[in-house]
């Protein structure tokens, strides 16, 4: 693939490769979209928490309560796959 960058960008790009952060331009163009994928899947993750908010602040407002540690427990388990304390 060859990409065609604009000036100012490639004059970042060489840039960072000068500072010896990066040994060539494709590293440090790997880990700028590794940093996008990054974001994307936060973005993901807070979309995905603020539904999870929004129904329960409605089962709340329809009087329809949990154990909050049994709620925060099922919270990270949908976010992270596990507990993020053993308390």
């Amino acid at each position: 693939m060859t990409v065609n960058l604009p000036a100012d960008v490639a004059a970042l790009v060489n840039a960072r490769v000068r500072s010896g952060d990066f040994e060539s331009p494709e590293e440090v163009l790997r880990a700028a979209v590794q940093s996008l994928e990054k974001e994307a899947e936060r973005s993901r993750q807070e979309a995905k928490l603020k539904v999870m908010l929004e129904a329960a602040v409605q089962q709340v407002d329809n009087g329809e309560t949990a154990d909050v540690d049994q709620a925060f427990d099922e919270v990270e388990m949908e976010l992270f796959g596990h507990k993020l304390t053993d308390e």
